[in-house]
């Protein structure tokens, strides 16, 4: 999963800082703003590093490489995480892990 997962975090993140360069420097745009869905393991990059982003809606996969668990634990904003909870394709254990690991003290997540 790791081979597989952070080179495309790793390429995407910057991408990502970059567009919200460049939505920021619009004068109607201003601090604080959200992030909403995408892969897991971005989601959870941007948050640790762009102080820009104060609150994150994620959708939790199973497959989460250990980088993602380790930036999970330094996640301390508001977030609101999505779990396809009867979803065969998804390991409901893993995604819990991984929820668990969010180090925020407001966290929620809902039932599906």
């Amino acid at each position: 999963m790791d081979a597989l997962v952070l080179p495309l975090v790793d390429a995407a993140a910057p991408e990502w800082r970059a567009a919200l360069d460049a939505a920021f420097a619009l004068p109607e745009i201003t601090d604080p703003v959200d992030l909403s869905g995408g892969l897991v393991s971005l989601a959870a990059r941007l948050t640790v590093t762009d102080p820009r982003i104060k609150a994150a809606v994620l959708f939790a996969g199973s497959f989460a490489p250990r980088a993602t668990f380790e930036e999970a634990c330094r996640l301390t904003i508001p977030l609101h995480v999505l779990l396809q909870w009867d979803d065969e394709g998804n390991n409901r254990e893993a995604s819990l892990s991984l929820f668990a690991a969010f180090a925020s003290p407001d966290k929620s997540l809902p039932p599906t």
